[in-house]
């Protein structure tokens, strides 16, 4: 049981990640790095795909560690 979590947290976390790599790299975060001083833009999309990156990359972590315990629990009979 302990697997089928960890790999539904590993596919959940590694889509976020992707996720907020793409809002990252959108042109609204662009120019909200460049300009974002200069004009006062009511999207925070770089604040945004921060959480997404850290979020998805806990998860991420936690879904390799449940997998990892999972399969050190193997009975040998």
């Amino acid at each position: 049981m302990k697997r089928v979590i960890g790999i539904i947290l590993l596919i959940l976390g590694l889509f976020f990640v992707y996720q907020g790599y793409e809002e990252k790299q959108s042109f609204g975060a662009k120019a909200e790095r460049t300009i974002g001083n200069l004009v006062n833009i009511d999207e925070k999309k770089n604040s945004d795909a921060n959480i997404k990156l850290i979020g998805g990359g806990i998860s991420a972590v936690a879904g390799i560690i449940l997998i990892v315990a999972g399969v050190g629990k193997r009975k040998i009979v």
